[in-house]
């Protein structure tokens, strides 16, 4: 009787060892999926045992998909897969928390933003040799209508850039411009840098985004550009403050010439959503570059992979009216490994504008607006698309 005891306490023993075991592998198998498909800083965390099952909170990062849905849903399935079906994803950008979200269906995305002390247990996991070495290109448009010798003149070139993060938030993004066509201003064309510059992103409180940037910017701008927003992913209201210091700068052949940092622009914004049209107004007024001091209004209609917006502006130069896009790049992954990927940017963005007055409502960028990026990110939109 004892060796039957004996027998059944073995056998309960080995199952409970195997049955760990599996569960194990199975997360082990979707981390390494998750990796392959672009996935970086995979961190699963155990929160709880359910039966059978261990609830997982899952925090992840994609660079090469623009849309935050896309990747929220590509992770749950891959999950779901390897049956981890109890799973709560964080979307992280640079190893800082956004939020969190759970699939409850493709048309049902509930997020929020998720407690500390998950947070300093992503912290804790996070490393930088988690990312892959990124190489990444785009292309850099700049065009002008209405010469009467040249309708049309454009600036093309190709920027091929790569961002390297340091530590938590802190990156240095950099590259190379290749010009391909010139017809609008006497730049040379020879290789020269691209954008340049240290990056800071974080969230140091639940709903409040800062981002800081210090480097060579677009429009010949370099300096300072620091950018606060207020954003809930469950409200249709954010607003935002931005503060910049810049100065000008140019290539000319073989060397690089700076003007004294002097000019100062300060916006404050305010942006609502339209969920079930999916469309954004906003509304930004304050001083913009050359101390040009006025409104500017947006309207953005969102689509899955796109969107497509306009704008109007009124200073104290003049007034000016266009419109704006930003487009998924494809093929997104042309070449990616373990360690290394080269691949499109996640998207292109362009705006044109008409005035007769010169520069009106003056602006620049290092990449997407704080605004721009996080306007994607809206729970709202989710089950709109």
């Amino acid at each position: 009787m004892l060796t039957n005891n004996r027998y059944v306490l073995y056998s309960l023993a080995w199952m409970f060892l195997v049955s760990v075991s599996s569960q194990g592998q199975d997360v082990a198998s979707a981390k390494n999926e998750l990796s392959s498909a672009g996935f970086e800083q995979v961190i699963f965390v155990p929160v709880q045992k359910i039966g059978n099952e261990t609830v997982y909170k899952l925090g992840i990062e994609h660079r090469s998909i623009n849309n935050p849905l896309d990747i929220i849903l590509l992770a749950d399935r891959i999950c779901k897969k390897y049956g981890v079906n109890k799973v709560k994803i964080s979307l992280l950008r640079k190893g800082q928390v956004i939020y969190e979200s759970e699939v409850r269906s493709e048309l049902d995305i509930a997020s929020d933003f998720i407690s500390d002390s998950y947070v300093k247990d992503f912290n804790r996991l996070f490393s930088p040799s988690n990312y892959r070495f990124n190489v990444f290109f785009t292309p850099d448009v700049k065009v002008r209508f209405g010469n009467f010798e040249n309708p049309l003149q454009s600036k093309v070139n190709m920027l091929l850039m790569t961002e390297l993060v340091f530590f938590k938030g802190f990156s240095l993004v950099s590259g190379l411009s290749i010009p391909l066509e010139n017809d609008l201003d006497s730049q040379n064309r020879s290789i020269s840098l691209a954008t340049t510059y240290l990056d800071y992103f974080a969230q140091p409180w639940k709903g409040h985004f800062v981002q800081w940037s210090s480097g060579l910017f677009t429009n010949n701008r370099y300096g300072l550009d620091f950018q606060y927003r207020n954003f809930n992913p469950n409200r249709r209201l954010s607003y935002g403050l931005r503060y910049a210091l810049t100065g000008f700068y140019f290539f000319p052949f073989g060397s690089i010439f700076f003007e004294p940092i002097a000019d100062r622009l300060y916006l404050g914004d305010v942006e609502y959503l339209f969920p079930s049209q999916r469309i954004s107004l906003s509304l930004t007024a304050g001083q913009f570059l050359f101390k040009d001091r006025g409104l500017r209004g947006e309207l953005v209609k969102q689509y899955r992979n796109m969107e497509l917006g306009f704008f109007a502006s009124q200073t104290t130069t003049g007034s000016n009216a266009g419109f704006k896009f930003m487009v998924s790049l494809v093929p997104g992954k042309i070449v990616r490994s373990k360690f290394f990927e080269f691949r499109t940017d996640e998207s292109f963005r362009w705006e044109y504008g008409y005035s007769n007055e010169g520069l009106v409502a003056g602006n620049f960028r290092s990449g997407p607006l704080l605004q721009e990026r996080l306007r994607r990110f809206n729970n709202k939109l989710f089950n709109h698309y």
